[in-house]
Parts: C-alpha cells; sequence; structure tokens
C-alpha cells in the first residue's frame, strides 16, 4: 500500500482535489497551507494518521467555501488552537472520526482508538453522522 495512493483515492471519494502530498520525516503526519506531510510507511497506524490530516485539509477546504455554523465552529478551532488542548477541538475529533469511519467503511479494518479518546470519538460520529455520510455509505 501507498500511502500516497491511498489519500488520493479517498479525495475521488469525497469529491476533492488532492492536496500536495510530501514525504518528509520531520514534518509528517502534519497539515498546513494545503500540505499534508507523511511518512511514506506501509503500515495501518501511518495510513490513519495521513488520513486524519487530509481531514484537516478538507476541513481548511470547507471553511474557505462555506458560511454556515461547522464552517465558523472549524474556523474558530483552527484560529484558537492550543496543542495542549488539542482534544477539545471539533477539527480534532472530526479528523479522529473521519480516519476511523474510512478504515472501517473502506479499508474494512476496525482500527483501535485509543482509550483517552475512544469515546468522545463515537459521541462525535454520533452527533455529527452527516458530516461521513459519503464514507459510512460507501460502496466499493
Amino acid at each position: 500500500m501507498i500511502i500516497k495512493n491511498e489519500l488520493i483515492k479517498i479525495c475521488k471519494i469525497i469529491n476533492i482535489n488532492p492536496p500536495k502530498i510530501i514525504k518528509n520525516e520531520e514534518l509528517a503526519f502534519s497539515y498546513s497551507n494545503g500540505s499534508i506531510y507523511i511518512i511514506n510507511d506501509n503500515d495501518i497506524k501511518s495510513l490513519f494518521l495521513s488520513i486524519h490530516e487530509l481531514r484537516h485539509y478538507y476541513q481548511d477546504l470547507y471553511i474557505k467555501n462555506n458560511n454556515d455554523e461547522i464552517s465558523r465552529i472549524w474556523e474558530y478551532d483552527f484560529k484558537n488552537y492550543d496543542l495542549n488542548n488539542y482534544l477539545n477541538y471539533h477539527i480534532e475529533l472530526d479528523a479522529y472520526a473521519f480516519s476511523y469511519l474510512v478504515l472501517k467503511h473502506i479499508y474494512k479494518i476496525d482500527y483501535d482508538l485509543p482509550n483517552v479518546i475512544k469515546s468522545k470519538i463515537y459521541n462525535y460520529i454520533e452527533k455529527n453522522k452527516y458530516l461521513y455520510s459519503k464514507i459510512i455509505n460507501y460502496n466499493i
């Protein structure tokens, strides 16, 4: 599995243009200004983290192209981000939820979320299922 190719596949499913995807050991698993930085590992955790960063790219696009409640919430989170409290931000919960659901519904992998975030992610998914309809309803 080549992670860059998998991210491009996911972009097609959710109907967005792919970001720049750059292999970079130092910046791996991060998003900045339209670029996703990855390590080209082939394991499931690397795929999960790369999909998480892809979701931040999607959030950025969504904010730029929409003016609704979710875009305002996400924009606020991006502008007021504090790494010490990252699990309290909608953008992080959404990115974890998206990654989890992509692995579950597209790759048929039941990814074991860390216990510290598991219930938060499940609750976020339950409250915001509409955000993931293309993934939840994906048919191979």
